[in-house]
């Protein structure tokens, strides 16, 4: 078996990259994969070999030509560049890969599902092309001037989710998002933008912690019998000792079955204490984890909860992530404080960020609950800047003592591990991605957009989202634009209609309207069915009218149009800043 190892530098190829004889590897591992400008190859890289991407990731620089990267799956933690102004198709699922890609002055196409794997995909200003029927476990972000996807005419994209700064819509297909960021911008320039659940989506985290433990993989369970477990992998290497694993030091913990969102968690069970006969359930990592500044964990406190990590480089009797002594059991009831004060933890994890449940908390005097919590936990800035980071290397353990003393106490669902602190908005999207995964009936209800702008004839947004979704603005730039979804289902604090836009209610009945601004030369249509009655749209603030608007009448054959006909309804008032509006038909009766 052949490897090709980019590891610094450029690799510059003429010709396919194929092996004589059997399979091959190319491994991205910090280098450049740069085409010659002039000979593109379908596939660039031999369908009988394998393309990893090492933790150091890649480039991938086309010089102006569109490559189809290869036929095999990706594999790997680490992100791909793609510069050089051409394009890079990818084909084949690889739910393996979890790295990513950057787009740097060059496009993405994706033509299968989970072709670019589980990471985020980062246009900048350039453009994801979707040109079948593909579902991407992505969350796809764009900057605040604008990236794009572009998906093609009858085809339906889906992806992971939608964030960022505005993110432009292209092409006559229909993009489907299964989450969005709270505040992104959409401008739908061709076809529609739908909203809703999508089962088969692969759940990821932001980023790429150095720690992932997921008690609902079951590969990554070891058991000595049929529940108790002896070793827990890394989720994304299970099996695999090159990887992370935690290991039990003293008796196993427990795994229940259907604990928690009809999902499996890990029981450490009761916290040890002085003097007792103690279940005596903890592990110890494969090795001491340094530079910790990102930190979740989906945990169970039934038995009070315990000590959430533990850490092994004493100072004094203080450690990092050390439990509040509280009730005097140091974890052993919920209410206990989850960081200890002077003298129990070192005072890093103390000065840091605490969320329970998405809410921010003083982890100096909040605890748990009692039931099952999700935990968030990140480094301050001061001490992020400083490189003043805590350690850990124990799970459910304070001291690892061989009588039990403080080992056990609680159930853990899933920890991550980062070495880099999370951004606002990498905290808030893995939280998203906990809560919907071990807390449906808890997790925040809805999606909030910043400004969705209908930019093309016939364009659409579709609301098939269970929860509540918020428009801050909704601009209406052309004609036949519509909003689909249950009446009143998507509300929307301002409704601007453009001086090329159309404002059809008949077209906007899923939409719950505070406030109506409708621009210069903006057009009113009043749409009247067989008996003459025009569909209203109810406006609970303001109406705002120009001093010159348009109107247009589209009747349904055989009907009568009345004298006279309700097409807006304000709460509010209807203001005319230039003191009256002047109204021209626009177009021919029909």
């Amino acid at each position: 078996k052949r490897q090709v190892e980019l590891i610094a530098g450029t690799l510059k190829t003429s010709r396919q990259i194929k092996t004589g004889t059997g399979t091959g590897t190319v491994a991205f591992k910090g280098g450049i994969l740069q085409s010659d400008g002039a000979n593109s190859y379908d596939p660039w890289i031999a369908t009988n070999i394998l393309v990893a991407v090492a933790p150091a990731g890649g480039t991938i620089d086309t010089l102006g030509l569109n490559m189809k990267l290869g036929s095999s799956a990706l594999t790997g933690p680490g992100a791909l560049s793609l510069c050089g102004g051409g394009s890079v198709l990818f084909s084949a699922g690889s739910v393996n890969w979890a790295g990513g890609v950057t787009l740097d002055q060059a496009s993405v196409a994706a033509a299968g599902t989970n072709a670019l794997g589980t990471g985020r995909v980062m246009l900048g200003t350039n453009t994801l092309r979707i040109g079948a029927n593909a579902l991407l476990s992505n969350t796809v972000v764009a900057p605040a001037d604008g990236g794009a996807v572009e998906v093609a005419d009858e085809t339906t994209g889906v992806v992971a989710g939608l964030s960022g700064g505005r993110l432009l819509k292209q092409g006559g297909g229909e993009l489907v998002a299964d989450d969005v960021a709270a505040g992104t911008d959409l401008a739908i320039q061709g076809g529609a933008v739908k909203v809703m659940p999508v089962a088969e989506i692969i759940k990821s985290p932001a980023g790429t912690p150095v720690i992932w433990m997921d008690a609902s993989a079951a590969a990554s369970l070891v058991s000595a019998t049929s529940n108790d477990v002896s070793r827990w992998y890394d989720c994304r290497t299970p099996g695999n000792t090159a990887g992370f694993f935690a290991t039990n030091l003293y008796n196993r913990p427990l795994l229940v079955t259907n604990a928690l969102n009809g999902l499996p968690v890990l029981d450490f069970g009761k916290l040890g204490q002085s003097g007792l006969a103690n279940e005596n359930r903890m592990m110890v990592f494969k090795g001491y984890q340094s530079n910790i500044r990102s930190v979740f964990w989906v945990i169970g406190s039934r038995n009070g909860g315990g000590f959430l990590l533990g850490d092994s480089q004493a100072a004094g009797s203080a450690r990092h992530f050390h439990r509040s002594s509280g009730s005097g059991l140091y974890g052993g009831v919920p209410s206990d404080p989850l960081w200890g004060g002077v003298g129990q933890e070192k005072g890093i994890v103390r000065a840091g960020e605490t969320w329970t449940n998405g809410t921010p908390v003083n982890g100096a005097v909040t605890g748990l609950s009692g039931g099952y919590d999700l935990v968030s936990w990140r480094l301050s800035q001061a001490d992020d800047a400083a490189n003043n980071t805590p350690g850990a290397v124990w799970f459910a353990s304070c001291y690892a003592p061989s009588d039990g003393r403080l080992n056990g106490g609680q159930e853990l669902a899933e920890v991550l591990i980062y070495t880099n602190r999370l951004s606002e908005a990498d905290r808030q999207a893995t939280e998203r991605y906990l809560f919907r995964k071990w807390f449906s009936a808890r997790e925040p209800a809805g999606l909030v957009f910043g400004r969705v702008s209908l930019d093309g004839a016939g364009t659409g947004f579709v609301n098939a989202y269970p929860g509540p979704v918020r428009v801050a603005e909704l601009v209406i730039n052309a004609a036949d634009v519509y909003v689909a979804g249950p009446a009143g289902g998507m509300s929307v604090d301002l409704l601007t209609v453009a001086s090329g836009g159309v404002l059809d209610a008949a077209r906007l009945t899923a939409l719950a309207v505070t406030d109506v601004d409708m621009q210069e030369q903006a057009t009113l249509a009043a749409v009247l069915d067989a008996a003459g009655a025009a569909t209203v749209l109810s406006v609970s603030g303001d109406l705002t009218l120009p001093a010159a608007a348009r109107y247009t009448v589209l009747l349904t054959a055989g009907a009568m149009p009345p004298s006279s006909a309700l097409l807006i309804a304000a709460g509010g008032a209807v203001l005319t800043p230039s003191g009256t509006t002047a109204w021209a038909h626009a177009g021919q009766v029909s």
